[in-house]
């Protein structure tokens, strides 16, 4: 795993002052990669790489990497499980090799079959290939956005980076985009190819962009293999093997993150089976066992035979977390999961490089409690005149996250308000965490005037039609996964210099969870059917055999300290003061303790906003 950054001349010869720039911005992505740091450099392009070594630990395999032909230049970011099959292929055409790296399988695979030619390759990726005989440069980014991708297209220059911080360090116009500012608020992160800067956008997963004298051009390269089947459990559990397999080729130790979840215990049972002594990561919550799977990790470690650590965490250490991770993030995101996230990530990356992690589970094999209130929801839509009203019931009871009776009434309160919305919009509502008449309430007109002209689009891409709720499935995989899920593990496992690699995600594993009918997949009283079947002679059954639950954390204490301690004062620029001080008061007096996720918003926009200049 590794950071890059570069810029490219679409006019005149690069500067000296330009490469301090690019030095500068290298440095913003140390973590990423620290052990190397290179550039290449030439008039029309300067191309950074900060390496974190996994495959091939030889100098020869530092980026970036030049070609045979020297017409070519590479920097890479990520890791391709595929690579030994793949080279294979290429000698048998002539191709040559120096190293035993995925990195020069990446480069000449480009050379020899261009962009299409991703969609041989299983792993994940975000690279840059500049072409001197062309003078143009190419950005690629892989199917699920595992790994992530910005870049600013200006008049004269082209500016790329891992993470937003890094381009940051460049000249380039920082006007806040007030559209993803609402939007931000509105879910939680700014879907992409947005960001929070108007001149900053995000390769879409599973396209190319290409700069050059024929202007910028982007074209969606990857094409899904969906066969719609019936297929045995045995057949499946058989292709998660192969590829696991696949997905723990490296020369360094790869362990496992296991939360005591069915995901990551699906994961550890695969890499037990290919690793003896497997390091096996959880997280144990002191003074909430409300959100403490910690047992059912300990269980499965057991089976296993891992060599399992337990984190504990409390209040210190959460706390102690969260001003990491607020120094960290670069673009306004407030998903909570990512404060014990970054915990888990800093004390795994003590023993390891990399991990293997279970995300994606959900979105391709039905896993989210949301999957079965929406099903609830259309067969409920001819009555919902009858039930809706009862949502004012829900609403005078308490709504919380982290207690039992709280967050029962919470789902029930989210599913009666979804019988309002049209079965076209119900999409967009599931995914909000805030909706947009309590955020226009607090509003001041300015902003209002400038972010609410229209309505940000959660998903810009074509995506596959299936004819039954694996429509509803599919998008979750082009929406939460590489706006939040993804960005989330990437930024946290990278700050602490740690490859976390998600294998339900594996292209082959995703073409296979949606060649199978939704039917198959979950029900009204069952999430994740076919996956725990395939599974479910090997697991303990206390570990299926329970409710799903979230991987957060109740930081309502820190931010009524926090607030106390804070004014705020940049979010002027959004908020109309008198009614954001009145929301404010009744937080920290205990009330609205269901927007403990919009208060952590508050803290994470004007920590942003804060650091931008002008504020």
């Amino acid at each position: 795993m590794c950071g890059i950054t570069g810029i490219f001349a679409k006019s005149s010869k690069l500067s000296d002052s330009e490469l301090t720039q690019v030095v500068q911005s290298l440095k913003t992505l140390k973590a990423r990669g620290p052990d190397n740091t290179s550039h290449y450099q030439d008039e029309n392009v300067i191309l950074g790489h900060t390496r974190l070594t996994i495959i091939d630990l030889s100098k020869q395999a530092n980026q970036p990497l030049v070609s045979d032909c020297s017409r070519y230049v590479l920097t890479y970011n990520g890791e391709i499980f595929n690579y030994k099959n793949l080279r294979s292929e290429l000698e048998s055409e002539g191709a040559l090799f120096k190293t035993t790296s995925d990195t020069e399988v990446l480069l000449n695979l480009l050379i020899k079959k261009g962009h299409q030619s991703l969609n041989t390759v299983r792993g994940f990726f975000a690279f840059a290939l500049f072409d001197k005989k062309e003078l143009s440069l190419t950005l690629g980014r892989d199917y699920a956005g595992i790994k992530p991708l910005y870049y600013s297209d200006g008049p004269k220059r082209f500016h790329f980076g891992s993470e937003m911080k890094a381009i940051q360090e460049y000249t380039i116009d920082k006007t806040l985009d007030d559209q993803s500012l609402h939007a931000f608020l509105n879910f939680s992160y700014i879907p992409e190819p947005r960001s929070v800067y108007k001149s900053i956008k995000k390769v879409p997963p599973g396209h190319v962009l290409k700069v050059g004298p024929q202007g910028t051009q982007l074209k969606k390269y990857f094409k899904p293999h969906f066969h719609r089947t019936s297929l045995d459990e045995p057949i499946i559990a058989d292709l998660f093997k192969k590829r696991t397999v696949d997905w723990m080729e490296s020369d360094v130790e790869v362990g496992c993150f296991l939360s005591g979840g069915v995901d990551s215990s699906i994961v550890t049972y695969l890499a037990s089976q290919n690793r003896k002594n497997l390091k096996t990561f959880s997280i144990s919550f002191k003074n909430n066992q409300f959100h403490d799977e910690s047992k059912y990790a300990r269980m499965v470690s057991k089976k296993f035979q891992t060599d399992h650590h337990q984190i504990d965490i409390g209040e210190e250490e959460i706390e102690d977390s969260i001003y990491q991770v607020l120094q960290y993030i670069d673009e306004p995101f407030a998903d909570t999961s990512c404060i014990p996230s970054y915990i888990l990530c800093d004390r795994v990356s003590k023993h390891l490089k990399v991990a293997l992690s279970g995300d994606g589970a959900d979105e391709i094999w039905g896993g989210y409690d949301k999957y079965k209130a929406e099903l609830l929801t259309q067969r409920l839509s001819l009555i919902s005149p009858l039930l809706s009203p009862m949502s004012s019931i829900t609403q005078l009871l308490p709504r919380s996250h982290h207690t039992k009776i709280g967050n029962i009434n919470r789902k029930v309160h989210k599913l009666l308000s979804s019988l309002k919305h049209s079965p076209e919009l119900r999409y967009r509502y599931w995914c909000q965490f805030n909706d947009e008449s309590f955020l226009t309430q607090l509003y001041n007109k300015d902003f209002q005037s400038r972010a609410l002209t229209s309505s940000i689009d959660l998903i810009e891409r074509e995506m596959p039609h299936f004819g039954d709720f694996n429509d509803f499935l599919i998008k979750d995989v082009f929406n939460i996964l590489p706006n939040d899920m993804l960005v989330k593990v990437d930024r946290m496992s990278m700050a602490n210099s740690l490859e976390v690699r998600p294998i339900f995600l594996d292209q082959d594993l995703f073409n296979l969870g949606f060649s199978i009918s939704a039917k198959e997949k979950l029900s009204l009283t069952r999430n994740k059917k076919i996956l725990i079947k395939s599974f479910q002679d090997v697991l303990p059954e206390e570990v299926y055999n329970r409710p799903k639950q979230g991987f957060s954390i109740d930081i309502t204490p820190f931010l009524k300290s926090y607030l106390h301690s804070q004014p705020l004062k940049s979010l002027d620029y959004l908020f109309e003061k008198t009614k954001l001080t009145q929301f404010l008061a009744a937080f920290k007096d205990g009330k609205y303790q269901d927007r403990q996720s919009f208060a952590w918003s508050l803290v994470m926009l004007d920590q942003f906003l804060t650091r931008h200049k002008g504020f």
